[in-house]
């Protein structure tokens, strides 16, 4: 999706730009289409700081597809942890982190992997719990390094 491009890029105002920007070219769209919709939504608004309405679109997508698509209620469960790290809620935020990187570690998707390794060490961090932080961010550097990736560019990089 284009906003996937200028959220990665480091301006989430410019994602903002193009979801609406797509949402006026589609126009009204119903079910998965509006959920998958909600999780870039979700992502571009957690960036900008709007974290009430970030948290609204990952719990809507989350609701949507718990039972029907694991990896869309896995990047859910990522934008979760985001936000509710933001917002200073780290056990949820833990909880949420937790539901990723278990559901990308099961499908073998080890930058998604490895990322949610990467969230939770902030988050134990911000619990003060050092070892275990330093455990997650031990096991992210070598999920990075194992597909070649420099872990420095993810460590704060969206899923």
């Amino acid at each position: 999706m284009l906003t996937e491009v200028a959220y990665r890029s480091g301006s989430p105002e410019a994602a903002r730009r193009q979801l609406y920007d797509i949402e006026r070219l589609f126009g009204a769209t119903t079910g998965g289409a509006v959920e998958e919709s909600n999780l870039h939504w979700g992502a571009v608004l957690a960036a900008l700081g709007e974290h009430e309405e970030a948290l609204r679109r990952a719990k809507s997508v989350m609701t949507y597809f718990s039972g029907t698509s694991r990896t869309y209620a896995a990047a859910a469960a990522y934008c979760l942890a985001t936000v509710h790290h933001a917002m200073g809620d780290h056990l949820a935020a833990l909880a949420a982190a937790r539901q990723a990187r278990d559901f990308y570690r099961s499908v073998s998707a080890p930058l998604r992997w490895a990322r949610s390794l990467a969230l939770m060490a902030s988050i134990h961090e911000a619990l003060h719990r050092i070892d275990e932080a330093r455990q997650c961010r031990d096991e992210a550097n070598r999920l990075f390094r194992s597909i070649d990736v420099d872990e420095t560019a993810q460590l704060n990089s969206p899923v």
